[in-house]
């Protein structure tokens, strides 16, 4: 757990042209006590809040549940109600108990104002976030579960280049846009120490202060005084399909080590597993089968189309490759890979009955999932498996396999091995020491080809790529 420390005062954020102290003497609030510092908190949340899981923000709405609003401050709701009166803020009003909070955003005289810095110094306030922040259950889970991802926050030794990082805020955004205030938060975040850890359970995926920051932000992330490195897996999710194809992932497990799929998500392996559904698991598990039982294992060489998927994964050249697809039959050019890489995710675990794009092929209308069944006809018979029980299940097995292994089984080898390397775990990548990049790519590497078949697709982002090996 970590240490429990009591601020003397907390920095947070507030949109710049509201001058809270003015607007309180215009406006008087009706109730009593009224703490100005329990106002400014909620008001903060409002940007905060957002920040903890890289949230995107749609037309500045934020949830805010009542259950964690009622920690910090008791009375929230006469707070809340006073910024909705006198149209500080505004709200959806929709509200489902027990399955959807309310949702708040700024009104537009604020919504787009630069952020300015406030400080919160209400003694009651602090006190409370001191204990929130170490009693959070969703802390104490996210800590226990993964006790050595978790440990290197705790060491005082995690910082940020501040005048670079802001340099290069500067330099890509206008201080209203919401990604310059996101970054400014969770910059602000690591400087103060002020961790956040939490476990999606749909996922399985592990946020915390660092996943939250942007990808070109985190270059700039350092710990004891050395810059951070991110060795990344290229195409990660695609990559690990392959790992479906093998016979041994859909079996029993006997340690909690295994790389199954009991293991990998639990909740998933539950929900495929009741008898409503368990018609399209035997389904899957006899699709498996036929691919192994056709050429000797699960890799089937006789597949051209499996075949060269793989190759393409494993290379880190799939979205290059779809690129080229979509410019050649269908006309489409993207400018850059995320472009692609965001049709290809949802062309492979997207709902199959929300199709309302077509793509104008020379002669014939074709829309992307028939596109891609039409190149990788046995990846997407088992994607299409995994659908039929419900399509966000595709996406959930696969990032649920993804963190399995960079959240449990990487570490532990580490752990073992190295327990001085410190290790940042970011989803499909993990961040070092530069002294220690070879060792920790090594061990990536090894332990995926390990469980998965394959050496997967490696790069650094000081430039380095690590090299494919040959197929298993």
């Amino acid at each position: 757990m970590l240490i429990a420390y009591i601020w003397m005062s907390r920095k947070i954020f507030l949109p710049e042209n509201l001058d809270l102290d003015k607007y309180i003497s215009q406006y008087p609030p009706n109730f009593h006590p009224f703490h100005i510092d329990n106002l400014r908190y909620l008001l903060y949340l409002v940007k905060a809040v957002p920040t903890q899981s890289r949230s995107p923000l749609v037309d500045g709405w934020t949830t805010l549940c009542a259950q964690i609003l009622v920690k910090y401050v008791r009375d929230y709701q006469h707070y809340l109600g006073y910024a909705l009166r006198t149209e500080i803020l505004q709200s959806t009003g929709a509200y489902t108990p027990g399955e959807r909070c309310r949702e708040y955003r700024f009104t537009a005289v604020y919504r787009n104002s630069p952020l300015k810095e406030s400080i919160v110094s209400d003694p009651v306030l602090l006190k409370k976030l001191s204990i929130i922040s170490t009693g959070d259950d969703k802390m104490a889970i996210a800590q226990k579960e993964y006790k050595y991802v978790t440990s290197f926050f705790k060491s005082g030794d995690l910082g940020i280049n501040k005048d670079k990082v802001i340099n290069e805020l500067n330099t890509t955004y206008v201080k209203s846009d919401p990604r310059y205030q996101h970054g400014i938060i969770t910059i602000n975040n690591i400087m103060e120490q002020n961790w956040r850890f939490s476990i999606s359970e749909r996922t399985r995926r592990f946020y915390s202060t660092i996943t939250s920051l942007p990808r070109k932000l985190r270059q700039y992330i350092t710990y004891g005084g050395q810059k951070l490195v991110e060795i990344d897996i290229s195409n990660c999710q695609p990559f690990f399909i392959l790992g479906l194809f093998n016979k041994d992932f859909w079996m029993s497990p006997t340690s909690r080590y295994d790389f199954k799929f009991k293991n990998v998500h639990p909740l998933l392996y539950k929900r495929v597993r009741k008898t409503d559904t368990s018609i399209y698991y035997k389904s899957i598990i006899k699709y498996i089968n036929m691919l192994a039982e056709s050429d000797g294992n699960a890799y089937s060489k006789r597949s051209c189309d499996l075949e060269k998927y793989q190759n393409l994964v494993v290379s880190g050249d799939l979205y290059e490759y779809m690129m080229d697809i979509y410019l050649e039959h269908c006309h489409i050019k993207y400018q850059v890979r995320e472009e692609v890489k965001k049709m290809v995710m949802w062309v492979m675990y997207g709902n199959p009955d929300d199709i309302d794009i077509d793509m104008d092929c020379r002669n014939y209308q074709i829309n992307p999932i028939a596109l891609f069944k039409q190149l990788f006809p046995v990846v997407h018979g088992l994607l299409d498996l995994l659908k039929k029980i419900d399509y966000r299940y595709c996406s959930w097995l696969l990032q649920g396999m993804e963190g399995f292994i960079m959240l449990k089984i990487i570490p532990n080898r580490i752990k073992k091995e190295r327990p001085d390397v410190p290790i940042f775990t970011v989803h499909d990548s993990i961040l070092t020491t530069e002294p220690n990049i070879e060792y920790v790519r090594n061990v990536i590497s090894e332990e995926i080809e390990k469980h998965v078949g394959y050496r997967p697709p490696l790069k650094c982002n000081n430039g380095v790529i690590a090299p494919v090996s040959a197929l298993v």
